[in-house]
């Protein structure tokens, strides 16, 4: 749900998420003038299980403050941390976001501007901006959306649980409050899902990783109380582990061996007589790490089309067919779309595929973008994505990155000068950094060390990803969002990373969502929260290496800080300015003039030159491939 209110000066729009509101401010010259901030009271309308309303009214809470007023905000008072609030210590920004909400909520949101000096702040109560809105339901009964903390590393767990992470035990327990914390609803949902399926109806799931025993024995006991329950699992020994003696039964478990890595997570569920009602499908795999850990979503979408195309997909795949098998029954299957896709529609792209065209299709969508890209990324860009990311336009392109980009990837997007409409934020631990290091033999490698003396380190930063090596730890979530902000926004989910492998080696899945407003809104929230909090992460760590940890709990007392908002031709500007357009344009009108054929047929040309490539290099002879190596 989107919302606006303008008042003297003042401007607000609100969308609303699940468990995320998004706060956009603007001002005029004259509002800006000696303006300290935004100060937000909230109040909350809660509705208990009998049916009666709570009220709740509380002021949001600041994460920074003035110096003058709190010189030392990281002291703690009888070993508890300090709490601020924003009538006290203002917002200095002109996006905010509301990370305590509950989903098919109402709320009231009063936003005001404050002047005078800090230690005697004044509430400007004549351009105050009160808004009612709601959150939205997990579940409207067509689309099912649940996204996890996806950062364990916070202030919140801090203050709620110490500095201790959950035991076995209790990330066993879906009732425990810590796994309740960390899954927000995730792993509940999934559970209910498989939980929903009665007695000789049928549930066919195609797994991945299949370790994480609340999952398993809901399988399991879906079978005992008679459901059909058929499982497709990529044959390791660790999932084998995992499932020991549980699923047993003719045809219930059948192993996937032919592709290195079948990636899929999906669920249907089909009536008695096998027709598809509904699938799950999104990012998570079924471990531990995938509910508790690693950012995730899981999407279940209530169409029979859409489930009927999963399951069709599901019988190709549960002969455990070789990658040729896979990629002509695709063909049918799940066609290469047309650039622009049906307006309302949920269009399936299954893999294995021939070739790389929706590799192209995906960097067409985002040269058609107008206003707004948002991007997440597990492991690093596709070189076919890299230059459409990196052509320099009026719109912006937001990242979220498992790690760092690599030397090669930021030397692309800054070949032309550095872009402050493409912003990037990445997975960082707090209170390490990453140095270089020189070996024995005289190779260069990174190492991750310790900040001495973390400011931060009450915070819960103990994570499994502060292991040396090993895989996804902080962003798993496959998404791209085309002009989320318009009123036909394209969103592209699923298991897929965007990648050659992805496409042409994996089992995988995706949905091209088009023109639904309520799953871009909560899509678009949940990636700013992450955006936002690994953001903070790096720029945290970066102030505590230099020794300036100081200078960014404080507000500004006499500098005008509103200036880099209002600076054109950048970042914080166009991101202020995106919020309030009157009529955000869309990709559809820029995809609409291209040739259909045109992903497929630079699909097919690089096919051809990657082939010419592998021939060249066989035919190279051995004796120059040891001179080369030996200049290296």
């Amino acid at each position: 749900m989107r919302y606006f209110e303008e008042n003297n000066g003042l401007k607000l729009r609100a969308i609303t998420g699940t468990r995320s509101v998004l706060l956009a401010f603007d001002a005029d010259l004259e509002t800006r003038k000696g303006l300290r901030g935004f100060s937000i009271r909230r109040t909350e309308y809660l509705k208990k299980p009998d049916g009666e309303t709570v009220t709740s009214v509380k002021w949001l809470q600041s994460s920074k403050v003035f110096k003058t007023v709190e010189p030392k905000p990281k002291e703690k008072i009888n070993g508890r941390f300090k709490i601020f609030r924003t009538d006290k210590h203002p917002i200095q920004k002109f996006f905010w976001s509301d990370y305590g909400a509950v989903p098919s909520t109402d709320y009231q949101y009063e936003v005001f501007p404050a002047y005078g000096p800090v230690n005697n702040l004044q509430l400007d109560r004549h351009r105050m901006i009160e808004l009612k809105i709601r959150t939205e339901d997990e579940d409207d009964g067509k689309h099912g959306i649940w996204f996890n903390r996806g950062a364990i590393a916070s202030q919140h767990y801090a203050r709620q649980f110490g500095n201790v992470p959950p035991s076995e035990d209790e990330v066993l327990d879906i009732n425990n409050i810590k796994t309740r914390w960390l899954s927000r609803g995730l792993l509940e949902a999934c559970i209910a899902y498989i939980k929903s399926a009665k007695k000789r109806e049928w549930l066919h799931a195609c797994l991945y990783e299949f370790t994480y025993q609340p999952i398993i024995d809901a399988f399991d006991d879906a079978a005992k109380r008679g459901v059909n329950v058929r499982i497709i699992y990529h044959a390791t020994e660790a999932n084998k582990k995992a499932i020991g003696g549980k699923l047993a039964g003719t045809g219930v478990l059948i192993e996937r061996t032919r592709p290195t890595i079948p990636h899929n997570k999906f669920i249907i569920h089909s009536s008695k007589s096998r027709k598809p009602l509904a699938v799950w499908t999104g990012s998570t795999n079924i471990t531990m790490s995938g509910f508790l850990g690693q950012s995730n979503v899981g999407h279940l979408f209530r169409d029979p089309t859409l489930a009927g195309r999963y399951q069709k997909y599901w019988d190709l795949l549960a002969t455990n067919p070789a990658g040729a098998s896979v990629k002509n029954g695709n063909k049918t299957i799940s066609p290469q779309p047309k650039e622009v896709v049906e307006s309302g529609s949920l269009t399936p792209i299954f893999c294995a595929r021939d070739d790389l065209a929706m590799l192209y299709w995906y960097g067409n969508r985002i040269l058609d973008a107008r206003d707004l890209v948002m991007f997440t990324v597990a492991f690093t860009v596709s070189p076919v994505l890299i230059p459409v990311l990196a052509q320099k336009r009026d719109c912006l392109r937001m990242l979220v990155m498992e790690s760092r980009p690599p030397a090669d990837l930021i030397a692309a997007f800054t070949k032309n000068g550095r872009d402050p409409m493409l912003t990037t934020s990445y997975g960082a631990v707090l209170g390490k950094k990453k140095i270089v290091i020189t070996l024995p033999d005289g190779k260069r490698a990174t190492k991750t060390i310790d900040i001495e003396d973390f400011p931060l380190g009450e915070w819960f930063w103990k994570e499994e990803h502060t292991r040396e090596s090993g895989n996804v730890f902080f962003i798993h979530t496959k998404y791209l969002m085309i002009d989320p902000l318009s009123d036909d926004p394209l969103i592209c989910t699923g298991s897929a990373n965007f990648s050659k492998n992805s496409l042409q080696n994996n089992d995988e899945n995706m949905v091209l969502i088009r023109g639904d407003t309520r799953v871009a809104d909560i899509y678009l929230t949940e990636f700013l929260r992450l955006h936002e909090h690994f953001y903070f992460r790096d720029a945290a760590n970066s102030r505590a290496g230099k020794g300036k940890d100081a200078e960014g709990a404080f507000l500004e007392e006499t500098n005008d800080w509103t200036e880099n908002d209002f600076s054109p031709g950048t970042y914080l500007n166009s991101r202020r300015e995106m919020f309030f357009r009157d009529a955000p344009s869309s990709w559809r009108e820029q995809a609409q003039g291209r040739d259909p054929t045109e992903s497929i047929n630079i699909a097919l040309q690089q096919a051809l030159e990657d082939k010419r490539k592998s021939a060249a290099k066989r035919r190279q002879p051995r004796e120059a491939e040891h001179s080369v190596s030996s200049l290296l």
